[in-house]
């Protein structure tokens, strides 16, 4: 089972043939942004989405609410990997000063994506190995006055992997219709309130309590951000 898809709450016996299937029936919004190989957006729950490939082969989660980020397209190039179609370089900046990110991007646009140009981008970050969840030192995290990270991981095999580390505001629970299981969005003290989702099969195996208000929670993410308007083009 893919990783990605256990942090919006598919558990790693799930059926990925029938769930497959499930998505190619009639329902899901078919779109086509620029250089997209997305053909359908299926929304599960409050946000959470899973987009699929023409040939339905394809299965990625994306998260359409939370954090919003103005910024300059510094760089973007096709992404060939897959399973977004476009590695982005974003200059953004929150109430701790300029961040320079690197994250696979997406949009349901049509307008084409052009370097220098400036948007409003939609981030959301997909565990990929959670490195600590816990308090600092026994105390609530939320008020430690360090530094809050957010950088790319240069290990990654990835493209678009990021390591985060920073204190969890909140947690909202709620279900992934079509497992049963459920979701839970995490809210950082990063990016104005960046939501990050975490596979809690992967917790459990690794002895790890799930994230709560107050700890503190680092580890490589897979950072999707969705382009959703263009500078002085409507929204």
């Amino acid at each position: 089972m893919d990783l990605l898809l256990e942090t919006v709450g598919f558990d790693p016996g799930t059926d990925v043939a029938a769930l497959r299937a499930a998505l190619r029936r009639p329902g899901g919004r078919v779109f086509g942004g620029d250089r997209s190989p997305f053909a359908r957006r299926t929304h599960l729950a409050r946000g959470v989405e899973i987009l699929s490939t023409y040939d339905g082969l394809g299965l990625w989660p994306a998260f359409r609410r939370g954090a919003r980020l103005e910024g300059r397209l510094a760089s973007i190039e096709a992404e060939p990997w897959g399973p977004y179609p476009l590695r982005a370089g974003l200059e953004v900046a929150d109430a701790r000063g300029p961040r320079r990110l690197e994250a696979l991007a997406w949009s349901a646009r049509r307008e084409p994506w052009h370097a220098d140009e400036r948007g409003v981008f939609a981030p959301a970050a997909f565990a990929l190995d959670v490195a600590y969840c816990g308090r600092l030192g026994g105390r609530d995290a939320r008020a430690h006055d360090g530094p809050r990270w957010i950088e790319p991981d240069t290990n990654g095999e990835l493209p678009g992997t990021t390591f985060l580390a920073a204190p969890v505001l909140g947690v909202q629970a709620f279900e992934n219709p079509l497992s049963g299981h459920p979701i839970r969005a995490i809210e950082l003290d990063l990016l104005g309130g960046l939501t990050v989702f975490v596979s809690p099969w992967q917790l459990a195996d690794d002895e790890r309590d799930e994230p709560q208000p107050g700890d503190w929670l680092s580890g490589s993410f897979a950072l999707v951000v969705e382009r959703l308007r263009v500078a002085g083009i409507g929204v």
